[in-house]
């Protein structure tokens, strides 16, 4: 069970290690929150400065469709967590609208026509040389919304080098909900 294998590790560690008590969820929690927001490093200034700030029209949101993927991930929350929470966030931001770009299909019409009118765009990226509708999708932001799109790599820091150099681009380092929430932080105002 997990106390007796916490005591396990606890007597491995007895000697490198002063004794401590365990950490409450909220201290586990503020522990988390704080590497993750050291973690987020931004990687290129592009045409769209950071922080972004409430435009005319709702800020696109392109976030993974983590449900094409959930035999191979787990996400906190279920697979749709991670978007909730991106969502909570968005919602004390300013007006948004978030369109899922795929990860396993590469059918990004959805995306095109919603990136032909929007002002700005915030694109979640989960691991584009992996996964092909991941690799459509930046593929098509770097052809028609560059110079409008800020590119939030969650997976791998390596899928800067196929981004178009007029995208921002910060690192979130994951795709853990404190992850997401540091960067937010990092993109929005």
């Amino acid at each position: 069970n997990f106390d007796a294998s916490c005591a396990r590790v606890d007597a491995l560690l007895a000697p490198a290690a002063p004794k401590r008590g365990r950490a409450s969820a909220a201290e586990g929690l503020a522990l988390a929150r704080e590497v993750a927001r050291l973690g987020v490093a931004p990687l290129r200034g592009g045409d769209l400065a950071l922080p972004l700030r409430a435009g005319k029209k709702p800020l696109l949101v392109v976030f993974p469709d983590f449900p094409e993927v959930t035999a191979r991930f787990t996400f906190e929350g279920g697979p749709l967590g991670p978007e909730r929470a991106v969502k909570k966030r968005l919602s004390q931001w300013g007006p948004s609208k978030i369109v899922r770009a795929p990860i396993e299909s590469q059918d990004v019409r959805r995306l095109a026509a919603a990136a032909k009118d929007a002002e700005q765009v915030l694109f979640f990226c989960f691991e584009a040389r992996r996964f092909p509708g991941q690799k459509a999708a930046l593929e098509l932001l770097s052809r028609r919304a560059a110079g409008k799109t800020a590119l939030c790599l969650i997976r791998s820091a390596w899928d800067l080098d196929w981004a178009d150099k007029r995208m921002t681009a910060v690192d979130a380092g994951g795709y853990r909900l404190t992850q997401l929430e540091a960067a937010l932080d990092e993109v929005l105002a």
